[in-house]
């Protein structure tokens, strides 16, 4: 396991986190959790929904970490930004705000706890 990619900067205090991940995997149903991730994973390569969004007449507020290492797929996708992906999808929300934090990765809710909570609690209101 990597989990460098999820974050921009590792944070210090991640050991009991990491030492989580590492206990799954000794649970009896960690294949069984393993495979929904790798089917989920599918469904969302498998089935794009960019085309669903216009339906989502709802208000969204759309969070990406400025630095996600992992969305765009750099492999799949290598000229595409993050920025761009949440941009893509934020144009075809009728009723959506895009914030990029700064210094954030994939865990941007982790990184930027404090922004990330202050946004939310805005959107809330």
């Amino acid at each position: 396991m990597n989990h460098k990619y999820n974050f921009y900067q590792m944070p210090a205090a991640l050991d009991l986190w990491i030492q989580e991940r590492l206990a799954m995997m000794r649970c009896a149903d960690f294949e069984q959790y393993a495979q929904t991730v790798v089917n989920s994973m599918s469904g969302m390569l498998d089935g794009p929904i960019l085309d669903r969004l216009p339906q989502v007449i709802q208000p969204v507020l759309v969070v990406f970490g400025a630095d996600d290492f992992l969305i765009p797929n750099r492999a799949l996708h290598p000229k595409l930004t993050t920025a761009a992906v949440a941009a893509a999808g934020v144009a075809r929300l009728p009723n959506a705000r895009q914030v990029l934090l700064p210094q954030a990765g994939h865990f941007a809710h982790y990184e930027k706890a404090p922004e990330f909570n202050a946004l939310v609690k805005g959107f809330m209101k």
